[in-house]
């Protein structure tokens, strides 16, 4: 199954779990960091507002955004390259392509985790949960990175 913008929620979620090997967890771990940078951009947007529209805040919560739509494009190029490296067996071009999808939102990552850590103190309490659920789909994610890497070794 071919992962596109279009296609819904339920169906991305029911091919996670069906029985082809793609899409599959490193594309899941891609939508965690992408649901990470919405809930940071939810706390960091909001409390801009609660700060009259304080500008460092709202352009880290832009930021977030950026971060989010480059997680949701690695959820399809994972799973492309995931089926490359299927069809390879196991090297060459398809590994480096795996390896390089997870360094750039490895860097996201890290972004993101720069831009909570810069603005936890201004976040609104009432959207301390937001930034605290960002900061754990960040690590989900990571992790999910560090087992597939074990994996591509």
């Amino acid at each position: 199954m071919n992962v596109s913008p279009s296609q819904t929620l339920a169906d991305f979620i029911g091919a996670i779990g069906a029985d082809q090997p793609t899409p599959g967890c490193g594309s899941a771990g891609a939508l965690a960091l992408a649901l990470a940078a919405a809930c940071a951009r939810k706390s960091m947007i909001i409390s801009a507002r609660h700060r009259d529209g304080d500008p460092t805040l709202a352009a880290a919560a832009d930021r977030c955004a950026a971060i989010s739509e480059a997680a949701l494009y690695g959820v399809a190029l994972d799973a492309e390259h995931f089926a490359a490296f299927i069809h390879s067996h196991g090297g060459g071009k398809p590994v480096r392509d795996l390896r390089a999808d997870a360094d750039a939102l490895l860097a996201e990552a890290v972004e993101l985790r720069r831009l909570l850590s810069a603005h936890q103190e201004v976040i609104d309490r009432s959207l301390a949960a937001d930034a605290a659920a960002a900061l754990a789909l960040t690590t989900a994610f990571e992790e999910i990175v560090r087992r597939n890497m074990v994996e591509l070794a």
